[in-house]
């Protein structure tokens, strides 16, 4: 009898056991299931379309994946742009003109939320002149800064930022406070959703005695992930993308700046470039990591101009190309 109830006890244990081994196996798969299931969710609830967006020494506010701007802070952006020497307007000679600029900016959140950018970048422009008036050989800038994004006050999905750039315009790489201007960025940035920005404030170039200040308004949309419009100055895309690796765009640019330069011995004369162009391009995507764009249009508006009547060139309308690389890491 004592045997008997002790092989039914050993029988009763093992049917627990593999009834409770049942259940459990029964409970992680549908947990596994839901687990999978709120992944799904979560993965539907924050589309591929989300979008960061930053802000380069240069520009006001330029667009980047949210897997670039989690994974990757860093980014370099270089580009070369050209364009051949031909006529000018009211006068005799041509002008041409090289321009190269390199940027690397890293963004970080400062007390694990406030985001934070900074940067450093160079500007180079070759001059090859022919006419009367006597120009610099080239240009160079000399630049570091940085932006910050705040909630702005109480408005919801609205932010507020303020960019600053310490930079030296100048003929000859000269780091001096005579060269030194401070341009600012102050923008107001309403995000209703995660396909549309939009964008106001002004950009502040101090100039000597006087300053210029510019009003900035635009948007950035993307409807789709073969569609984006990023339209807010100095440079307005539209993009398509074929897929993910090759897209086409348009642009439209300009360049507004004043440098600080020698003429025939007299120093610290303020030069005035502008250049205004319009054109469309191709764009290859390597990786997560590397992209790369050519671009062919034309100037439109472009001269070279010294603020105290000294002396100005204005290039007629002619073909320039831009070849550009950028790397997130």
């Amino acid at each position: 009898m004592k045997t008997t109830i002790f092989i039914f006890a050993i029988l009763l244990a093992f049917s627990q056991l593999a009834l409770a081994n049942e259940t459990i196996d029964k409970t992680d798969a549908i947990n596994r299931a839901l687990a999978q299931a709120e992944s799904k969710n979560e993965a539907a609830a924050e589309p591929e379309t989300d979008l960061i967006y930053r802000q380069r020494l240069k520009e006001d506010v330029v667009a980047v994946t949210a897997e670039k701007e989690e994974k990757l802070p860093s980014e370099f952006d270089t580009f070369i742009r050209v364009m051949p020497k031909h006529g000018v307007k009211s006068q005799e000679g041509n002008l041409g003109l090289l321009q190269s600029d390199f940027e690397y900016s890293y963004e970080f959140k400062a007390f694990d939320k406030i985001p934070v950018e900074l940067g450093v970048g160079t500007e180079y422009i070759n001059i090859d002149n022919s006419t009367s008036v006597t120009l610099p050989a080239h240009l160079t800038t000399v630049a570091i800064g940085g932006n910050i994004t705040l909630p702005f006050f109480n408005f919801n999905k609205t932010y507020f930022r303020l960019g600053i750039t310490p930079s030296f315009y100048s003929d000859n790489w000269n780091v001096n406070s005579t060269v030194f201007r401070i341009p600012i960025n102050a923008l107001a940035i309403y995000q209703p959703n995660d396909k549309l920005t939009l964008i106001l404030g002004v950009h502040i170039f101090p100039s000597g005695v006087d300053g210029k200040i510019s009003p900035i308004a635009g948007l950035i949309y993307k409807p789709n992930d073969k569609l984006f419009f990023n339209l807010v100055a100095p440079t307005p895309t539209i993009t398509y993308m074929f897929n993910k690796k090759i897209g086409l765009f348009g642009e439209w640019g300009f360049t507004d700046e004043e440098y600080l330069v020698t003429k025939d011995g007299e120093k610290n004369l303020a030069l005035l470039y502008r250049n205004v162009r319009l054109g469309a391009g191709a764009l290859y995507k390597f990786n997560n990591f590397a992209r790369a764009s050519f671009s062919m249009g034309s100037t439109l508006k472009s001269y070279l101009k010294y603020k105290e009547s000294l002396g100005k060139v204005v290039m007629k309308n002619g073909l320039y190309t831009e070849c550009r690389l950028e790397m997130y890491w």
